[in-house]
């Protein structure tokens, strides 16, 4: 009889756990040299016991040697599975399937119930829907994953979501959430199916559709939620698709939906590097009144020397400040800290090069190292104006200081 593993952690054959000489085993010299084992205990007169060890090893429930791998998979204890686990889970019983085959599908309902969520996963993000109906029709189904459907529209599974309406508790919400990820990952045959079976209002939710399609870049979603259902998006659909820049998504909202955007959609933008979503919404959002400060502050932060040229060159005397060479050498931009230095005066604080030294920015410290009294700028106390670190002082001159005084 193939090995099974239970309870007993012991590597007893099965057979041999329920009707193998207890007594004897206890002889054995790893046992009878432990002192546990020789105590004159209760848990000892019961393992001594052949009758009652035989009728307490039926209720620990083993599993064969060959379904450890799926058993050990780290499921959550909710019974709904992460999307972000299907990929994992689909490799893992793939290669399970690919070594041991059909045949030994039935043990994974018998011996564990949660390995069969493993296997209902697979069915369902594979779109296998002959594997589906003998999970469910094995009725071993407790434990089961309760997002089976969301797991289907997360993989484009059309045919697998419309086959697991009948075996969903509450389908209502559960077509919903599903409908939420097929928006979200841009499956829009998922999203018609479910805008047929559940009516144009059925969640409260259902402003997040569009929201998520449009962050994501599904165009086709986008349209064909706007064309067919009435709960539109918010303001977050812009500023989504500026951060993440999808100008299609933006000029499709701009011409068809009232929500617009926020200033925040031009600092998104900036932050991922994306000068010509930029420069389309200033040309077609005018009316907004851009953030750019903290939108060259975001470009700064993560190293986008192109979107700093941009406001440069735009934008010359709006929203400059130390703060965006700080940032940059912060993060280790040796390119930002260049460009800052040769086309901007505003420089950077003494915090620059401290931040750049503590963080291991070795390319930043030797640009600081040479160029250090130009860029880093100080409060001057002789004409109270912030200055580079060396510089001659009119003031300071005049009221015969031998040294220039700062701080």
């Amino acid at each position: 009889m193939e090995k099974s593993v239970g309870c007993m952690n012991m590597g007893m054959s099965a057979n041999t756990a329920r009707h193998g000489p207890v007594s004897n085993l206890l002889r054995r010299p790893q046992y009878a040299s432990n002192p546990a084992w020789t105590m004159p205990t209760a848990t000892h007169a019961v393992l001594s016991s052949t009758d009652l060890f035989q009728h307490i090893t039926p209720f620990q429930q083993g599993v064969p040697h060959h379904m450890l791998e799926l058993t050990a998979f780290p499921l959550p204890i909710s019974s709904t599975v992460p999307v972000a686990d299907i990929a994992a889970i689909v490799a893992l019983v793939q290669a399970w399937w690919n070594a041991h085959g059909r045949r030994q599908c039935r043990q994974v309902w018998t011996y564990s119930p949660r390995a069969s969520r493993l296997v209902l996963v697979y069915a369902a993000a594979t779109g296998q829907g002959h594997l589906l109906r003998t999970c469910f029709s094995s009725k071993c189904t407790n434990n089961v994953a309760d997002n089976l459907m969301d797991v289907a529209a997360f993989t484009g599974q059309l045919r697998m979501v419309a086959e697991l309406v009948p075996y969903i508790h509450d389908v209502d919400e559960a077509m919903a959430t599903a409908m939420l990820t097929a928006a979200s990952n841009g499956h829009v045959d998922i999203v018609e199916f479910f805008h047929r079976h559940m009516g144009t209002d059925t969640h409260p939710d259902t402003t997040k559709l569009m929201d998520a399609a449009a962050s994501n870049g599904h165009l086709a979603v986008v349209q064909f939620l706007h064309f067919h259902r009435r709960e539109g998006c918010t303001s977050s659909a812009m500023d989504l698709a500026a951060s993440h820049g999808h100008l299609d998504i933006l000029a499709f909202l701009h011409a068809h939906r009232s929500e617009g955007c926020t200033p925040a959609a031009l600092s998104l933008a900036a932050a991922n590097g994306h000068v010509q979503v930029m420069q389309w919404l200033v040309e077609h959002r005018g009316s907004i009144k851009w953030r750019w400060s903290e939108a060259i502050t975001n470009a700064a932060a993560h190293g986008h020397v192109q979107v700093l040229a941009y406001i440069h060159a735009t934008k010359p005397r709006t929203g400059w400040t130390k703060h965006a060479m700080d940032v940059a050498a912060s993060n280790g931009h040796v390119q930002v800290v260049e460009f800052l230095h040769r086309e901007r005066k505003e420089g950077c604080s003494e915090a620059a090069e401290a931040l750049a030294t503590a963080f291991g920015h070795d390319e930043v410290v030797a640009y600081f190292q040479k160029y250090g009294d130009e860029v880093i700028r100080r409060l001057c106390c002789a004409c109270g104006f912030n200055k580079p670190r060396v510089h001659d002082c009119p003031t300071a001159h005049r009221a015969s200081f031998t040294a220039v005084c700062v701080k």
